[in-house]
């Protein structure tokens, strides 16, 4: 099993409301070598950077363009990129924001990430073993 870390850009993408209408599942961008049974982190750049849900990838990624719901920037929903259907496992009440994960030692590349270019990377098992006790600590 392999980990990642996908992220939207606010004025790109309203991630916040599209979590709040408590999707069962959904398409999400994802790398192009993800495989069903992956887990997903999905998080948000800008001024809340974090982490706000964790994801089961139950497809294998196809290549695309996405449908405009929830996308502020309609011709960057018809870009194509690599995007898989996810499942929910855990949409946080309290998103784990960049401040707490830069606080342990083993996620300041992931507190450093979420304020660059890029929307999908991989995490270590190290950082996805970090991510998963302060997700569980959110419960």
């Amino acid at each position: 099993m392999s980990y990642y870390l996908t992220k939207s850009k606010p004025d790109i993408f309203r991630l916040q409301p599209f979590l709040a209408t408590s999707p069962e599942d959904a398409r999400w961008t994802v790398c192009k070598d993800a495989e069903i049974g992956d887990t997903l982190f999905i998080g948000l750049s800008g001024k809340e950077a974090g982490i706000y849900a964790t994801a089961a990838i139950i497809s294998l990624p196809t290549y695309g363009g996405e449908a405009p719901d929830f996308w502020e920037d309609r011709i960057e929903a018809a870009k194509p990129r690599w995007r898989a259907e996810i499942e929910f496992r855990q949409i946080l009440h309290s998103p784990l924001l960049v401040h707490s994960l830069a606080a342990a030692p083993e996620l300041k590349r992931i507190a450093r990430w979420l304020h660059i270019q890029g929307a999908a990377c991989h995490l270590t098992e190290e950082e996805a073993e970090a991510l998963n006790r302060l997700v569980a600590a959110t419960y």
